[in-house]
């Protein structure tokens, strides 16, 4: 299970890229003068006339006569205005395309080495490296980049990386050990029903809140800003490969958060006001921590935890081949 994931600026169109830096196109006059009447015609009557209640969509250019909307306008709005399918993600990209086929670990990783050797040659790149291209293709700055991630696996149905009651033993392993790994509560499989948790009343098998997710990174695969649903905790746990960066905010500072990322990208959230749900948007730490917004950076390695606090916005990218489980 993998989607496919685009980095590269395009014109701050999340429909491109995983993220924009700010980049936006300018600002178009709603009635638009330099169209004439003959030029522009409505999408909804193929009619040229009345070009002064003529309406132009701020993405795509294209135009509606305010009466043949659904519901009629009476008057030009304010701010920008955008056409139903520009508004709707569904007809876009939007930075990540599902794979209904499923990727086998060995071609996986071979796509992987394809990709770094495409970007840093024969010669392993240092951590600052990949850090400093990765937020230079995010920003447009280094060209567009295509990758994969293998993520929402749900070990209900391909295993878990860590140890069930119901798994069979490897003969590798020590029985005792097993089952007491298999009863750990830092084993992720035990978290939901630990004494003390609310979710302990829960009784459907919901993916990645009762039971975990598995995920597969690559280099440069990332996870867009965003909170937890619900405003949760997380907790994400690396069992091997490269490390994983990730940036963080305090949840005291959400607000502030989300009001830089509004002003950086105000194009975008006009088009989709809900735009961090979506998981699509990148922005350079450093434009946040220019705007007053305090951001801390964690290098994740095998084996380590990482937990994030409520309304805490995160986001990050693995350094290379990763198996981790949230």
């Amino acid at each position: 299970v993998a989607s496919n994931e685009r980095h590269g600026n395009n014109n701050g169109t999340p429909g491109k890229n995983a993220g924009s830096a700010g980049a936006r196109k300018p600002k178009k006059r709603k009635l638009d003068a330099e169209v004439s009447q003959d030029d522009q015609v409505c999408e909804r009557c193929d009619s040229g006339l009345h070009g002064d209640a003529m309406l132009l969509c701020d993405r795509c250019d294209k135009g509606w006569h305010m009466y043949c909307l659904s519901p009629p306008l009476e008057s030009v709005p304010p701010g920008n205005w955008y056409c139903s399918d520009c508004k709707n993600p569904d007809s876009d990209c939007f930075g990540f395309v599902e794979r209904r086929n499923t990727c086998q670990l060995d071609a996986f990783k071979r796509f992987d080495d394809k990709v770094r050797r495409k970007w840093f040659g024969p010669r392993p790149p240092s951590r600052v490296q990949v850090e400093k291209l990765f937020w230079e293709i995010v920003e447009g700055k280094a060209g567009e980049l295509e990758v994969m991630y293998g993520s929402d696996i749900d070990t209900s149905d391909y295993g878990s990386g860590f140890p069930r009651l119901g798994d069979p033993v490897p003969a590798s392993v020590d029985p005792e050990a097993w089952q007491k790994y298999c009863s750990s509560p830092w084993n992720l499989n035990n978290f939901p029903n630990l004494p003390g948790s609310v979710l302990r009343t829960v009784k459907d098998k919901i993916p990645g809140v009762m039971v975990p997710w598995l995920y597969m990174g690559m280099l440069f695969s990332s996870f867009c800003w965003h909170v937890e649903d619900h405003c949760f905790y997380s907790i994400n746990y690396l069992h091997w490969g490269e490390p994983k960066c990730w940036y963080g905010v305090p949840g005291a500072e959400a607000n502030a958060f989300e009001r830089v990322m509004r002003k950086a990208l105000p194009d975008l959230f006009d088009a989709q006001p809900d735009l961090l749900f979506h998981l699509v948007t990148m922005l350079n730490p450093s434009v946040l921590q220019a705007n007053g917004v305090p951001v801390y950076s964690v290098m994740q390695e095998p084996g380590n935890f990482v937990i994030t606090f409520p309304r805490s916005y995160h986001g990050g990218f693995n350094l290379g081949n990763t198996c981790h489980t949230p």
